[in-house]
């Protein structure tokens, strides 16, 4: 349609609009076809060769961008590669070992993980935790208490919680041989945005603003931290938190930033990994993540598989999000999922994510086959 008026033309595919224009905009009139074009849009019919493309192989990644070709749906921009975990040494789930809830699954994970997490209460079989680590060639998080009398080591009572734990890795059992990390409560200042442990206010943050709550939990830990890398020489410590920021400083001598940012998608049925999802995941893990960078510190990801009343287990493709980030990433030196085993109402992926269990573990075994 060309305005003989303003000059303008316009140009639709619709027979309709060009009816409804003609009828309103009498300066409009009709010069006949000027363009083909597809009403719909068509496929790409190059193959991957003639866009220069490389096909990757099942045991090959794409270290560009993926290309629509005729011929395959493997087709990279650039040379496909192996995998290579630069960084990363540690691969494990949580709760899967684990005497309190009698867990007990290392061996239908032996040869998909090199590392289980074991916490410490009256209940712990150290050599029980040494023996396994040793048939299945794994290390251990040994996860440390943390609560108001071992903040303030009130009479003495965290030196005497270290001192015992190190006699019972040490002189009871031969533990200390496959500790990797020490692993220190999970989120001490989450605790302080939960009212820490939901309620139960300590006395020695009461009446404190929330910005002294959170300084003072950081000159707690370092306290911590100090007399723990005192009775346990060489092994490095790490703290997990949601979340590393202005407020989340780290202490300074923290050695390992634990990072559990978690991503969900927006509903059960959210599977898909378009560009909803994925901007989702760059929210809500991403931006934590590249925070948590600036503090050069090594760090070792957390990552979400589970179902409760706020999150949704992921699918494979968006599981590979966390895995495209440990790859390319030297920083990062370890990646755990919670959770395995399904526990106090949580429900794991072991029974519930069939499909998403396959895939970790498969993700699993060419983790290990990198380190060698």
């Amino acid at each position: 349609l060309y305005n003989s008026v303003t000059g303008d033309h316009f140009y639709t595919i619709s027979e309709e609009e060009k009816n409804k224009v003609l009828e309103r905009f009498t300066d409009y009139n009709y010069e006949g076809i000027g363009f083909y074009v597809y009403k719909d849009k068509i496929p790409f019919q190059a193959s991957c060769s003639e866009q220069g493309g490389d096909i990757c192989t099942a045991d090959e990644i794409c270290p560009g961008s993926n290309l629509t070709a005729s011929d395959t749906d493997r087709c990279c921009s650039e040379t496909c590669v192996a995998p290579s975990y630069s960084g990363l040494s540690f691969y494990g789930f949580y709760f899967v070992e684990n005497d309190l809830h009698r867990l007990h699954s290392l061996p239908e994970l032996n040869g998909y993980i090199n590392i289980f997490h074991t916490t410490v209460d009256h209940t712990t079989n150290f050599q029980d935790k040494a023996d396994k680590a040793r048939q299945y060639n794994m290390k251990v998080h040994l996860y440390l208490g943390f609560n108001e009398p071992m903040f303030l080591n009130t009479n003495g009572a965290r030196t005497q919680y270290l001192q015992n734990i190190k006699r019972k890795v040490t002189q009871d059992s031969n533990l200390i041989d496959y500790v990797a990390f020490i692993h220190v409560l999970e989120e001490p200042y989450t605790l302080i945005d939960h009212g820490l442990h939901y309620g139960r206010n300590w006395a020695t943050l009461r009446g404190l603003t929330y910005e002294q709550q959170l300084q003072r939990m950081k000159q707690g830990l370092e306290e911590y931290i100090a007399e723990v890398k005192v009775l346990f020489p060489g092994i490095p410590v790490m703290i997990e938190e949601a979340a590393w920021n202005d407020s989340y400083v780290p202490p300074d001598n923290l050695d390992i930033l634990g990072l559990g940012a978690y991503y969900t998608p927006s509903t059960p049925q959210s599977n898909q990994c378009d560009e909803e999802q994925r901007a989702k995941f760059n929210r809500e893990f991403v931006e934590a993540y590249n925070k948590a960078k600036t503090y050069n510190k090594p760090i070792y990801l957390v990552a979400p598989s589970f179902k409760d009343s706020t999150y949704h287990h992921l699918s494979p493709c968006q599981m590979d999000w966390y895995f495209e980030i440990a790859r390319n990433d030297a920083q990062v030196i370890g990646l755990d999922w919670f959770l395995y085993n399904t526990v106090d109402r949580v429900e794991g992926f072991k029974d519930a994510n069939p499909s998403g269990l396959n895939h970790l573990k498969e993700k699993g075994m060419e983790i290990l086959a990198s380190l060698g």
